[in-house]
């Protein structure tokens, strides 16, 4: 006798079906104990104690991202709170803070202003690649995953890069598009949305610091999602693209046990940045300019200001020249301390020296 086993397969992700529970028992709960308070009060409208026997609406697309069970259950609770909406207005924000040397933080917050109801915000924290950009797409895409389908979608931000962005890819659908663009997976993630709710999503610019009440508010979210145990980012085996890459990142620079880094942008690009970075700690690990690298590791020098400065021609508009190579090497010899002044002689060779003055000039 054969017996043949019936295999389940899981739609959502076992910890996104376990939020999701124990949000509908809590509701379940909360609506019963309401219901027998009005059985035993005659003086209740009969009229708003309608149960309601299964969660007609939750977050469909948190398999999307990996998330804490906060996020989870605070998605959830907003998505079913505006289940019975077609249009909502949300104002979105993030916030991004770095010292410009080993330390930064993101965090993005938004909230919902056309719905009479309390607490529907949401902020919380992000990692890996940190930019402000970032910050405000993942407050755009998990804004829209607490959306109903079919609604109508009013994003009110402060950034001019989300909203153009958001054009430009919808007016050019294409995979090689999206993949030469910054946080290609999170912008996938956020028309993969679009797509499965139809809904109507429409950008309006909010100017900064213009003191709009709402705009304030999410800003405050925003900086309030920096510090806090919360966290989103987008997953990518669920989104739908052709191919991304990651990185498996040595464990020095893994603190938050991110295996493998998955880097969500123009993958030219990135290999540029890697392999520049990679240039520049070589070049500061000669032993004749540690003096340089100090400087370096407390942002003294302008990098970037150094950059302008070694590409600049002051000799010749022709791209090749005797003069412009005898400029070029007193720069990088400027640079790498390696120009034949008496001081670095004497430093380098101090027996040569011991008994010479450092300028001849000056005597001194």
């Amino acid at each position: 006798m054969n017996l043949t086993k019936k295999t389940y397969f899981l739609t959502l992700s076992l910890q996104t079906l376990s939020a999701q529970a124990l949000l509908d028992f809590n509701t379940r709960t909360n609506q019963l104990s309401h219901l027998s308070y009005s059985f035993y009060n005659p003086n209740h409208n009969s009229s708003n104690t309608s149960l309601v026997h299964n969660m007609s609406h939750s977050c469909k697309f948190l398999d999307l991202f990996f998330l804490d069970n906060n996020s989870i259950t605070s998605l959830n609770r907003i998505a079913y709170s505006i289940s019975q909406c077609d249009n909502i207005i949300f104002y979105t924000d993030g916030s991004y803070s770095t010292d410009y040397s080993t330390t930064s933080s993101m965090g993005l917050g938004w909230l919902i202003t056309n719905i009479d109801a309390t607490q529907l915000s949401f902020s919380c924290r992000a990692n890996k690649f940190p930019t402000l950009t970032k910050t405000e797409s993942l407050a755009l895409v998990s804004a829209l995953t607490t959306c109903p389908a079919n609604s109508s979608v009013t994003i009110n931000t402060d950034s001019k890069c989300i909203i153009d962005t958001f054009t430009y890819l919808s007016t050019n659908p294409l995979t090689r598009r999206f993949q030469k663009c910054n946080n290609y997976l999170i912008w996938a993630a956020i028309f993969k949305i679009i797509k499965s709710h139809y809904l109507t999503v429409t950008l309006t610019k909010v100017k900064a610091y213009s003191d709009d009440k709402y705009n304030n508010k999410a800003d405050a979210l925003a900086n309030q999602g920096r510090c806090s145990t919360t966290y989103i980012d987008v997953r990518p085996m669920t989104v739908n693209v052709n191919t991304y890459f990651m990185w498996n990142l040595p464990k020095c620079l893994n603190p938050d046990n991110i295996l493998p880094l998955v880097i969500d942008r123009n993958i030219r690009h990135a290999i540029v940045d890697i392999t520049n970075f990679k240039s520049m700690n070589n070049f500061l690990a000669r032993h004749r300019i540690t003096n340089i690298m100090e400087a370096s590791y407390n942002n003294i020098i302008d990098w970037k200001f150094t950059k302008d400065w070694f590409n600049h021609n002051p000799i010749d508009n022709f791209p090749t020249s005797r003069k412009l190579t005898k400029f070029r090497a007193w720069q990088i010899k400027n640079c790498s301390n390696s120009l034949p002044t008496m001081d670095i002689l004497a430093k380098y060779n101090p027996d040569l020296f011991s008994e010479q003055p450092l300028c001849w000039h000056c005597m001194i």
